[in-house]
């Protein structure tokens, strides 16, 4: 009896599966700010795939509100500068913002920065009931802007500056926008503004 040997030969396919980088991302410098947008850039290397970009900002570091960044998505292993424009702020505040990069590899979040909203402009002074010595000054107060603001007022003939006490001195004296200051200005020597 011949005896009958089989081999089974199997054929084996190996798969190297290496696993994939998360993204790094770095929040940068804000752009342009005004009273409304600020435009928020930063970084990010998708190491070798392709990563999706946005920034989460909000008036706190919780942030809330989210914008898709441009590039979209960022692909590729070199640093790629990333933006975005937000729009709809409230003048005079301070909103932290940061970038988010995400892949397969994972969600990598860019370090909290803040930028502040300039102020809207202020309302020009009301001048009135001027005599040969004195002249009322109003500032108004309902300009939108959040915070105070000071004031210099400034005699344009002589160059000198309007003092607490109504006199004109060569320093300037910064007053603040409150209810007092409307007081304040009251009775003030003859200024001519321009």
């Amino acid at each position: 009896m011949k005896k009958l040997l089989l081999f089974a030969l199997s054929v084996i396919t190996l798969q190297i599966v290496t696993a994939q980088n998360a993204p790094t991302a770095t929040t940068g410098s804000p752009g342009a700010v005004g009273d409304s947008y600020a435009q928020v850039t930063g970084t990010v290397n998708a190491n070798g795939s392709s990563a999706t970009v946005s920034f989460q900002y909000g008036r706190t570091a919780a942030y809330g509100n989210t914008i898709s960044g441009s590039p979209n998505p960022v692909t590729g292993n070199s640093n790629t500068a990333v933006s975005a424009t937000i729009t709809g702020l409230v003048a005079n505040q301070g909103y932290h913002y940061r970038v988010v990069a995400q892949n397969a590899g994972g969600t990598t979040y860019g370090n909290d920065m803040v930028f502040y909203t300039i102020a809207n402009t202020p309302f020009a002074p009301t001048v009135s009931n001027p005599t040969s010595t004195t002249l009322d000054v109003a500032i108004r107060g309902d300009d939108g802007n959040q915070f105070s603001q000071t004031y210099v007022i400034r005699e344009t003939s002589t160059g000198k500056y309007v003092q607490a006490d109504g006199s004109l001195g060569t320093d300037p004296v910064f007053f603040e926008k409150k209810e007092k200051l409307l007081q304040a200005f009251h009775q003030i020597p003859l200024i001519h503004f321009r």
